[in-house]
């Protein structure tokens, strides 16, 4: 007889091995492809909207900064008296 069918199941999955990894590497590929272009139009549609974000998050950081400035209380000096030397 010849070989069962497990082993020519197994075998013919071995000889399609390289055929299945290049489709695999070839479709991942195409979608970073896809993904690109994809976030490339997202940016062009919606620049307005990522520049006045990125506006109010530098105006947003320039008004924390300075309201810590203005109201950052002024340390309180310490007095300290020396004592006498003795001789």
């Amino acid at each position: 007889m010849g070989k069962s069918h497990a082993t020519a199941v197994i075998c013919f999955f071995e000889g399609m091995r390289k055929t299945y990894l290049l489709y695999g590497l070839g479709l991942g590929l195409l979608l970073i492809a896809l993904k690109l272009i994809e976030y490339q139009f997202l940016v062009r549609m919606h620049i307005f909207e990522i520049y006045g974000g990125l506006i109010a998050v530098l105006f947003m950081g320039i008004g924390i900064w300075a309201g810590l400035q203005f109201t950052r209380q002024s340390p309180t000096p310490l007095s300290v008296q020396a004592t006498p030397a003795f001789d």
